[in-house]
């Protein structure tokens, strides 16, 4: 049975002087609205830019789905970041053929994708890897090696532990750079199943994936003494560990394909990649989320700071800016009341006419903007959640070239 989470709504978090939806963040501290929960406190840094979206000044910590609080409060200490993330990419890929990490697919390596997924996560990220025969990351990854060679994926997995450790930061998510669908998701997810235990690893069809699983970071030493004492098999650790043990009912609604699970060890699996086309749309919205969520939550502070300079919440009520809303959604449709269809398309080569209703359509959005904070709607999850239900509502086989149910034109 999954956890409840504060709100039941996925929420985003970026620590930074813009509020997201369900949080307040001040002074570089993430405060649930709910409950008043601290959740997380983080340090100042310097500029970083995610996805195309830059935020400069701020030292970014994003949370993608759910968040616990309340019941089951997922937090940190004062100084302390949340989760990293661990990308172990040190293998020689002999099944492969050639060193996995190198591998391209959609016109990015398979290593730069995954660190760009954990982005969205996770900060900082380590890749674990012999440096200089690795392809670029993204700015900002580390890059380590194994404090000591040849012993495999478990001292990868303690290296990163321990980089991690020493940079404050509780908990380390790690992967492999052979699991290009990896959904970041799954971090936050095994991270709030890892709350009451010192790791979350997930058990599928009998396979213990501990190299795709939340760890606390202060386990390195322990990690090290074990490679001491002789261990080397990442499936033994739940023995030596206070383990939760996810099964696929904790993990289906985040990632029903497995894809996280699914490595890329062979020729024959790299060419079967597309045979997953739902698992990569899933990946790549998620991407597409983020850098929509994070533009809207920053025009909601536009216009939030706009009615707070001038008093004016008092004013905007649920009613009024739904009144509102339509009064300017009427002074839009104005502009076209007597056009012929082909007319209202001719709009767009009018400099002028476009201008004015461009403007219009910027009074539309302020005050859907101003309803999205009164309400606390997160518009980027609403969107996307609507658009799957409006793709099973309308089948492309069924309405290509159709407007609805009562056309009966044939199919495009």
């Amino acid at each position: 049975m999954p956890p409840t989470f504060c709100g039941g709504v996925p929420i985003w978090h970026l620590t930074c002087s813009v509020p997201f939806p369900g949080w307040t963040v001040s002074g570089g501290s993430a405060v649930c609205r709910s409950c008043g929960s601290l959740l997380a406190s983080f340090p100042w840094s310097g500029g970083v830019q995610i996805v195309g979206v830059p935020f400069l000044g701020f030292c970014v910590s994003l949370f993608l789905g759910r968040v616990v609080c309340c019941n089951g409060r997922m937090g940190s200490d004062e100084g302390y970041r949340t989760l990293g993330a661990i990308v172990l990419a040190g293998g020689h890929g002999r099944r492969m053929g050639q060193d996995k990490s190198q591998l391209v697919w959609q016109g990015e390596t398979f290593l730069g994708r995954i660190c760009r997924s954990l982005v969205l996560v996770a900060d900082p990220i380590v890749v674990v890897g012999r440096q200089g025969h690795l392809p670029p990351t993204p700015p900002g990854v580390a890059v380590i090696e194994d404090r000591q060679s040849g012993i495999g994926p478990l001292m990868g997995l303690a290296s990163g532990l321990a980089y991690l450790m020493e940079r404050r930061v509780e908990w380390g998510f790690v992967t492999t750079c052979d699991v290009p669908l990896i959904q970041p998701e799954l971090a936050n997810r095994l991270l709030v199943l890892a709350q009451n235990s010192e790791a979350a690893i997930p058990i599928i069809e009998g396979h213990v994936f501990g190299l795709t699983a939340v760890y606390r970071t202060n386990l390195a030493p322990r990690l090290f003494e074990l490679i001491d004492a002789g261990l080397r098999r990442v499936r033994d650790l739940p023995q030596q560990l206070k383990c939760h043990m996810a099964d696929m009912a904790e993990l289906a609604d985040i990632d029903p394909q497995a894809a996280s699970f699914r490595n890329i060890n062979t020729p024959e699996e790299y060419a079967q990649l597309t045979s997953f086309p739902s698992a990569v749309d899933t990946w790549n919205r998620n991407i597409d989320l983020f850098a929509a969520d994070a533009a809207i939550g920053t025009l909601r502070q536009v216009v939030r700071e706009f009615v707070d300079e001038r008093s004016w919440g008092q004013f905007h009520s649920p009613k009024n800016l739904t009144m509102s809303l339509a009064v300017e959604a009427a002074e839009l449709m104005e502009h076209f009341q007597w056009l012929t269809t082909d007319e209202s398309r001719q709009v767009r080569e009018d400099h002028t006419k476009r201008d004015e209703v461009i403007e219009e359509m910027a009074d539309v959005f302020c005050y859907l903007l101003a309803l999205a904070n009164e309400l606390d709607a997160d518009l980027a999850v609403a969107l996307v959640r609507k658009m799957e239900k409006n793709r099973q509502k309308y089948p492309v086989d069924q309405f290509r070239g159709r407007f609805g149910y009562d056309d009966h034109r044939a199919i495009h």
